[in-house]
């Protein structure tokens, strides 16, 4: 991420597909298939190569590469490969259901004719000279093959490591003739023993102090000051370690270190008191140690217990003055490095836990961050848990204006959650897409509650996979909706997707505010409303008996008039705002339904 954005290295790109033919593009299909509730990896493996004929077709073979299980279900990702080599870019995802269904495949399978290709003839150890002279200081690199004009090409993939502009590059290399095929920036760019005590900010000194940034709040280089010493708060540093004679910001969650070469020792204290000011460098050091440390934990209160729930390494200060940061995924090597340009990444917790989230999603997905609209979705989830912790901290003031300390200000612009665009949005910025997920997500966590969406967000990224679209998400939301409360909230997540735009069709027919009719014309107006409503009809039967319900979105009725209704009723109501269906019966006739919705 450049400070305000997001930066994933993506080594293998591997995609869900839902079809039994040939494919060489990704499809996402939704299906139903029992599978058992003793079926093991090597029978879901074998289920899955029986139903896409290219495997077979270019005695190719599956091979799992991550397998892992979600409150709502279990989750394969194989990547396909040829006599023991993998296919750049190819591969399936199979998810689960509790009650042991298959609900979706997903996929980027690659035909190529079955003839011997090329021999790895290039050196590897030049290969390393090469990346070195760049500047890398690491570089991972696998053979694997890559389809071209219908053809197995023999290629090295290599994936540096470097401390410079560029943080990590994927680089596809010949590797027959060492001639560079292609390169791609791998970052999105953005411009225990015991317990311990720290001051920090919860979460910034804007949103603690319900105020903008700007006049005295600002950054002035760094600067400490009364006025914000005053809004720091004591905390306690769960699990710390102690390293006789000193406690290291080291836990079950997250170690603080100094990776990268722009050498700021990491904090200690004799006596597990770590208070700082800002103007320091520890300071950023007890931020990301306790706002990491606490999200985890409110991660694992959801239920969601193995979601990066290791020590992830952390440099505070590993980008220098460079205004960004940057979430590195490497396997279990994975680190995240802050920048110390304009405010100090790390003095806002609205980046430290958007950062996490990517470590997050890449721990429930392995490998899959490739594609506008799935790094859009990425940051989307980043910008929507940074806004939910804050939401935690100050409900009040600040949480919809995400990065409201590091941005909003002569730095950057910061982004917001509360945007109005619809998809697809105005701008192809994959911080659009992300704007606009986020949002959607604070609209239905405002319906269903906070712990339901926040569930059913982190349920959901179990299921990503490359190249998919905010659409394919929205399907997999409902996945998750199912998987975990039977989708008692499908309509209402239906609903907002669909306002959105980011369903369409006939998924939203069920949900829209058109009328269904059984006899009669039929008006109810205004809809949307603000509670207060007219219903006009040409009655069957003057004069005669009818009944008028409200249900909500639960099926509970909230409203019920029985008696004489003339064909012109204004109701009035103290409903809160949401969704709710109307219905309207002539004697024992049931004439008409509908969605109505309270703004």
């Amino acid at each position: 991420m450049m400070k305000k954005k997001s930066l994933h290295i993506l080594s293998l790109v591997f995609v869900l597909v839902l079809s039994c033919t040939l494919l060489s593009a990704q499809t996402l299909r939704k299906v139903n298939i029992p599978v058992g509730k003793d079926a093991t990896q090597l029978q879901i493996q074998q289920l899955t190569t029986d139903r896409f004929p290219v495997i077979a077709t270019t005695g190719s073979e599956l091979q799992l590469i991550h397998a892992i299980e979600s409150p709502g279900g279990r989750h394969y990702t194989f990547r396909q490969t040829w006599q023991g080599l993998p296919i750049y870019g190819a591969g399936v995802k199979v998810n689960l259901v509790p009650g042991d269904r298959i609900t979706s495949f997903l996929a980027t399978l690659q035909p190529f004719e079955n003839t011997q290709p090329g021999v790895f003839s290039y050196s590897e150890e030049n290969l390393l000279q090469r990346v070195a002279e760049e500047g890398a200081f690491d570089a991972k690199i696998e053979p694997m093959y890559w389809v071209k004009n219908n053809r197995l090409l023999p290629v090295y993939q290599v994936v540096t490591f470097s401390n410079g502009p560029i943080s990590s590059e994927e680089i596809l290399i010949d590797a027959v003739n060492g001639q560079e095929l292609q390169r791609q920036d791998l970052g999105t760019y953005f411009q225990g023993d015991t317990t311990g005590r720290g001051r920090v900010f919860r979460p910034n000194p804007c949103t603690r102090g319900s105020v903008h940034y700007g006049d005295s709040f600002v950054d002035n280089n760094d600067t400490h000051s009364s006025l914000l010493e005053g809004l720091m708060d004591t905390v306690v540093l769960r699990e710390i370690t102690w390293d006789d004679p000193v406690f290291r910001l080291t836990g079950p969650y997250v170690r603080i270190s100094d990776r990268a070469p722009f050498f700021m020792t990491p904090a200690t204290s004799p006596d597990g008191d770590f208070f700082y000011g800002r103007d320091q460098s520890e300071f950023e050091d007890v931020m990301v140690y306790y706002h990491i440390d606490t999200f985890q934990r409110f991660v694992q209160s959801l239920g969601f217990t193995n979601l990066q729930n290791g020590a992830l390494e952390v440099d505070p200060h590993g980008k220098s003055d460079s205004d960004q940061s940057v979430f590195i995924s490497n396997g279990g090597n994975s680190y995240i490095l802050f920048g110390d340009g304009g405010v100090d990444d790390a003095e806002d917790a609205d980046v430290i836990i958007h950062e996490y989230t990517h470590a997050l999603s890449y721990s429930a997905s392995l490998e899959s961050n490739s594609g506008t609209e799935r790094r859009g979705l990425d940051e989307g989830l980043g910008d929507y848990f940074a806004a939910v912790y804050s939401l935690g901290l100050n409900p009040g003031f600040g949480w919809s204006e995400i990065f409201n300390w590091d941005g909003h200000n002569e730095f950057w612009a910061g982004r917001t959650v509360v945007t109005t665009q619809t998809y697809p949005p105005t701008s192809n910025s994959i911080y659009t897409y992300g704007e606009l997920w986020a949002s959607t997500l604070i609209q239905i966590r405002n319906e269903i509650g906070g712990a339901v969406t926040d569930r059913l967000t982190l349920q959901e990224m179990y299921s990503n996979y490359s190249q998919m679209s905010l659409s394919d998400a929205a399907y997999l939301f409902l996945q998750a909706d199912t998987a975990l409360y039977g989708g008692i909230h499908s309509e209402m997540i239906i609903f907002h997707f669909c306002q959105r735009g980011i369903l369409s069709g006939a998924t939203c027919l069920s949900v829209g505010l058109e009328e269904i009719v059984e006899s009669g014309q039929i008006s109810l107006y205004p809809n949307p409303g603000r509670g207060d409503f007219t219903l006009k009809w040409q009655q069957s039967s003057p004069g005669g008996r009818g009944r008028l319900e409200i249900e909500n979105m639960l099926g509970q009725k909230v409203f019920i008039r029985t008696g004489i209704l003339p064909g012109e009723v204004f109701f009035s109501t103290n409903l809160p705002s949401g969704l709710y269906q109307i219905k309207l019966w002539e004697e024992e006739t049931a004439i008409f339904r509908k969605k109505w919705v309270i703004e």
